[in-house]
C-alpha cells in the first residue's frame, strides 16, 4: 500500500514538472497560445457547453493537447483547436454539398 502511495505521489510530481515545462515553452517560445474553455467560447461566440463537448472530442481524438498548469485551470493549444474546427467545418460543408 505505501508503495503504491509513494508510485501516485512520484507520478504526481513527474506530472508537475511536465505542466510546469510546457507552461515555460508556451511562455517562452512565443509561438504556442494556450486559452481556457471560457475564453475559446467568447473566441467562437458560442456557449461554453458546445465548446466544452468541442474540446472533449477534439482532446479526446489526440487533435488538440490540453495542459493544467500547476495544477490549475485546463488550457487548450489554441491553433491546434482553430485547426480542429476548421476540419470540422469543411466536412459539414462536404455532408451539405453532398444532399
Amino acid at each position: 500500500m505505501s508503495l503504491l502511495r509513494t508510485s501516485l505521489k512520484e507520478l504526481r510530481g513527474i506530472r508537475e514538472c511536465l505542466d510546469i515545462l510546457l507552461t515555460r515553452q508556451s511562455t517562452e517560445s512565443g509561438s504556442v497560445v494556450w486559452a481556457s474553455q471560457a475564453t475559446l467560447a467568447k473566441r467562437y461566440d458560442t456557449s461554453k457547453s458546445t465548446i466544452c463537448r468541442l474540446l472533449a472530442e477534439a482532446v479526446s481524438s489526440g487533435h488538440v493537447r490540453m495542459i493544467r498548469p500547476h495544477g490549475g485551470v485546463q488550457k487548450y493549444h489554441v491553433s491546434e483547436f482553430d485547426a480542429f474546427m476548421a476540419s470540422i467545418s469543411i466536412l459539414s460543408c462536404k455532408k451539405a454539398k453532398d444532399k
